[in-house]
């Protein structure tokens, strides 16, 4: 980096060197968890459902989110003050930001809607939602992006106050003369609509959990016989019914986390913004992939423990398929009995069944 560059960073002020470093952090705290989130989806085919499902496109859109954040972020630190709209970079990450933020907030609300139908009038919508909801979570997203660049009005957001404490990123131009317009139609109502629906989602939702709770299936229970067919249909409903319920948290983090850039949108309209919601802000915009893989993978225990049998399966035949390839050193006595050439073969008096067994017996112990 230049020495222009690296006095545009130092002259920053603590309020910019705080919000550029929470941004990136959380950034690549949410990249990691949610590429998890999405392999675990993929990997554990017996816990799918369809709430997971909507939960790994939301784990998408918040990896696309995290990718433009960062490429903005390194816009900001490489390219300091020197022509902020002319940089394709910018362009590229504030087109990625728009699909993939716009992206999250429908998708949220479409769980949130699945949540409270199946949870709520256990309905089976299954598939029949899904057509309807691809095409508007990307497919909108992706015509308003698309309008956007081509009217020019992506580029970097150094926001309207100037006494505002925050660097810009790529998002839309501040010096586009449709500012706020393309503001809301390409982020803040999205984010405004999403808060409104999953707050009332949630609290309907809460209710209906408080009020009614699912009894467990019982075996032996007379009145619960049925045939293996219906049962594991009666299995399979109850696992999914107590996979949604726990989903449900999503909805009330989504808006804890949301609330503070609607928030602040308002308040840069009158005055400058508190530097306390700013950093909220920076923490709440790129923090919910990291949010969705705890509620996931660390708080749901079903997932949580096939992750681990999993992880120990996968390291324990690396370390037996290791162990296989590593030649065992012979005493320098037998050593001196062998010709040079058969110097490196490995113990050639073991029969080939006993080696099995005991590669096999070190697997077990291992794992």
């Amino acid at each position: 980096m230049d020495m222009l560059n690296m006095t545009f960073l130092l002259n920053m002020s603590g309020e910019d060197k705080s919000y550029i470093g929470l941004t990136v952090l959380t950034s690549l705290l949410s990249l990691v968890s949610s590429i998890v989130v999405i392999l675990s989806y993929i990997t554990l085919k017996d816990k799918r459902t369809l709430g997971r499902k909507i939960l790994m496109y939301i784990s998408i859109c918040n990896f696309g989110s995290c990718i433009g954040t960062i490429i903005a972020a390194g816009n900001v630190s490489h390219f300091g003050e020197a022509s902020w709209r002319s940089f394709p970079t910018c362009e590229a990450a504030g087109a990625i930001t728009i699909v993939c933020n716009m992206g999250g907030y429908a998708w949220t609300s479409v769980l949130t809607m699945y949540l409270y139908l199946s949870i709520c009038w256990r309905r089976e919508v299954g598939k029949s939602i899904m057509w309807p909801a691809h095409v508007v979570c990307w497919g909108f997203p992706v015509a308003i992006m698309v309008t956007a660049v081509l009217s020019e009005a992506v580029g970097f957001d150094l926001g309207r106050n100037p006494s505002q404490h925050r660097p810009p990123y790529c998002f839309i131009d501040a010096q586009g003369t449709e500012y706020f317009r393309w503001k809301l139609l390409a982020g803040i109502s999205w984010r405004m609509a999403g808060i409104v629906i999953c707050s009332i989602g949630y609290i309907l939702i809460q209710i209906y959990v408080i009020r009614k709770t699912r009894p467990p299936i019982n075996e032996d229970d007379p009145e619960d016989r049925r045939n293996e067919a219906e049962l594991a249909q009666a299995k399979k409903e109850e696992y999914e019914d107590k996979a949604n319920r726990q989903l449900r948290h999503v909805l009330i983090i989504f808006v804890l986390i949301n609330v503070w850039a609607t928030w602040r949108f308002f308040v840069d309209t009158m005055r400058a913004s508190v530097d306390a919601i700013i950093i909220m802000e920076a923490i709440g915009d790129n923090i919910q992939g990291f949010t969705n893989f705890l509620i996931l993978c660390v708080f749901t225990k079903d997932v949580r423990k096939a992750l681990r049998i999993s992880c120990c399966t996968f390291c324990c035949k690396l370390r037996c398929k290791c162990g296989r390839k590593t030649e065992i050193p012979l005493p320098l006595e037998l050593e001196k009995l062998r010709p040079d050439e058969d110097q490196t073969v490995l113990l050639q008096g073991l029969n080939d069944e006993e080696e099995d067994i005991h590669f096999r017996k070190s697997s077990e112990d291992n794992c």
